[in-house]
């Protein structure tokens, strides 16, 4: 092999490995969008949304309630929403 067709062979590695933790990352921040959001918004029940997030969110019925949930009013301060 010569050293050429190595340091191509080694980009195209990288590459690969950078668009798979990329997407990794994405498709996570995707399923834990609603504990996220929960938390962003300082929801009283942000660990139980996180909890059903996590072990439910899979199921996309307990995704979409997860988000529901984290979307309700039940805040700590209304006014962290204007930031």
């Amino acid at each position: 092999m010569n050293p050429l067709q190595a340091i191509a062979d080694l980009v195209q590695g990288l590459f690969g490995l950078i668009v798979f933790a990329v997407v990794t990352i994405a498709i996570a921040l995707f399923y834990l969008a609603p504990a996220l959001l929960a938390g962003r918004r300082q929801h009283r029940d942000s660990g139980a949304i996180f909890v059903v997030n996590v072990f439910l969110g899979w199921t996309v019925i307990g995704w979409v309630a997860a988000l529901a949930w984290a979307m309700t009013g039940n805040v700590e301060h209304q006014d962290a929403m204007r930031h």
